[in-house]
């Protein structure tokens, strides 16, 4: 069986393309594939600034026609290429989403430059960077410029390198995708890749406060809702968790208008706790938006509780220094305070567990890299296609946290625990005050539980069941929902 797969040209799209067939081809060992590869009107037009693009399709709609004609049986897209209003005699899949997070790539000889030109066309990447420098970056950052850039992957790195800018911002997926390609027709642009990443430092900018393009990171499938045959074959590739996590995204762009002109990010990931969406930025009303949420979670929201039945003074242990020496390897931390005052980066990568430790520890000059954004340590590291080498994170954090690591700091009890009487509703910070409670009040098991999606979650379900204990992102989240 022949099957004709159309694309677009650019390095990128025909790699999206082979990795689309040979999914089929693993699937169905007796399909042979033919691909066609063409320019679209944006690749045509790399002086037209994006936000001036047409509204629909600038890199899609030269394909629709052959896919009505059966020129050929399917198009891979970039799924945030197309338009949220499809042909409707076009159905899509997709395959398992790549990591969807945007990438903040910078020369390193502009690493101390307090005022910086960030390479980017886009409005929504616009929007957020400045915000994010200035509050993640490891010193003051004065002025953020950002100058247009068109092009693929590697002509827009090469314009960082020739310095037209200190800075860029480039889809994580993209680069990955790129860098992992097994074809000898890609091996002349991974090497040229490599050479200007080795010029560079970078940092994966968090969902959480940069969500993306809606889509960006997955691959669309578009075949005609007539292919029968085709279709059939696609629904045995197709990953229903990420056509869902995308289909929620590019409703609610649908419901600001589409387009890439908008200065919204909206990013659906999975997480055993539930869909975690994060949306931010500005409606073309220019209303300010911002949201986290776990979608999926059973909380009972409408239950509406006296304050005096919360907890709210979560102090159980003082932190007595442990002296360590840090040697040559890459640190995970999971709190800020974990990292010794005499710590000299160097070489070392760093990442966090949560974005609050990222910014006190920019705060005190020190690059970080990436975070898992509190949703559990195995999230948000996975970096070492950027950077060509194998990582060995080194956690730290106190003697009895959970799993390897080196201890940094010993929690030590206070003498005087705090008074729990007559309290009923608890959101936990840490594994560690909730163990120390429970040794101390045994009918906690009988009270109402909330704390985050990580660690502090595994270990107290330890101890209730999963009926008591709600899972929030942010302790304020649960507040406002039990007293708001």
């Amino acid at each position: 069986m022949l099957i004709k797969i159309a694309s677009r040209k650019s390095d990128l799209a025909r790699l999206q393309a082979y990795i689309v067939a040979e999914e089929l081809k693993e699937a169905f060992h007796e399909v042979n594939i033919e691909h066609l590869f063409s320019a679209s009107f944006g690749d045509l037009n790399p002086d037209i600034p994006l936000d001036q693009m047409p509204t629909k399709g600038a890199f899609t709609e030269d394909f629709k026609e052959g896919i009505k004609n059966r020129e050929f049986d399917l198009v891979v897209h970039s799924w945030k290429d197309l338009p949220t209003d499809l042909p409707k005699d076009s159905l899509l899949f997709t395959l398992k989403r790549e990591d969807p997070r945007d990438l903040l790539i910078i020369r390193k000889d502009s690493i101390q430059k307090r005022d910086l030109k960030v390479l980017t066309s886009s409005p929504r990447r616009i929007h957020h960077i400045e915000p994010f420098i200035k509050s993640y970056f490891p010193h003051k950052i004065d002025t953020v410029e950002c100058p247009e850039v068109r092009g693929n992957i590697p002509t827009r790195l090469k314009k960082l390198i020739q310095k037209e800018g200190d800075a860029l911002i480039m889809a994580k997926a993209a680069l990955d995708r790129l860098l992992t390609a097994k074809k000898e027709e890609f091996a002349e642009v991974k090497k040229e890749l490599r050479e200007y990443l080795d010029l560079c430092q970078f940092m994966v900018l968090p969902l959480a406060e940069f969500p993306t393009a809606a889509a960006q990171g997955a691959l669309a499938i578009e075949v005609h809702k007539d292919n029968h045959e085709i279709i059939a074959l696609l629904e045995k590739i197709h990953c229903p968790q990420t056509f869902k996590n995308v289909k929620r995204e590019r409703e609610l762009l649908k419901s600001f208008g589409g387009g890439c002109h908008q200065k919204l990010g909206m990013t659906s990931i999975p997480h055993e706790c539930g869909d975690y969406f994060s949306v931010s930025g500005e409606t073309p009303s220019r209303e300010a938006i911002k949201s986290l949420e776990l979608i999926g979670q059973k909380n009972n929201s409408s239950l509406k509780i006296s304050r005096d039945e919360i907890f709210e003074d979560p102090k159980f242990f003082k932190r007595k220094k442990i002296e360590v020496d840090i040697r040559e390897s890459d640190l995970y931390i999971a709190k800020d305070y974990a990292l010794p005052d005499n710590f000299t980066q160097g070489e070392k990568l760093i990442a966090t567990s949560g974005l609050s430790s990222w910014k006190k520890l920019a705060a005190k000059g020190l690059w970080v890299t990436c975070s898992s954004e509190s949703l559990g340590e195995e999230y948000g590291r996975n970096i070492e296609v950027l950077l060509n080498r194998s990582i060995k994170w080194t956690k730290l954090s106190h003697s009895h946290a959970p799993g390897k690591k080196i201890a940094t700091y010993e929690l030590v009890p206070l003498k005087e625990q705090p008074d729990l009487s007559g309290k009923k509703y608890f959101y936990w910070m840490s594994g560690s005050q909730f163990e120390l409670a429970l040794s101390n009040n045994p009918e906690l098991t009988k009270a109402f539980h909330a704390c985050g999606p990580g660690n502090t979650r595994s270990t107290i379900l330890k101890y209730i069941p999963s009926e008591n204990l709600e899972i929030y992102l942010s302790y304020d989240q649960w507040y406002q929902s039990k007293i708001g």
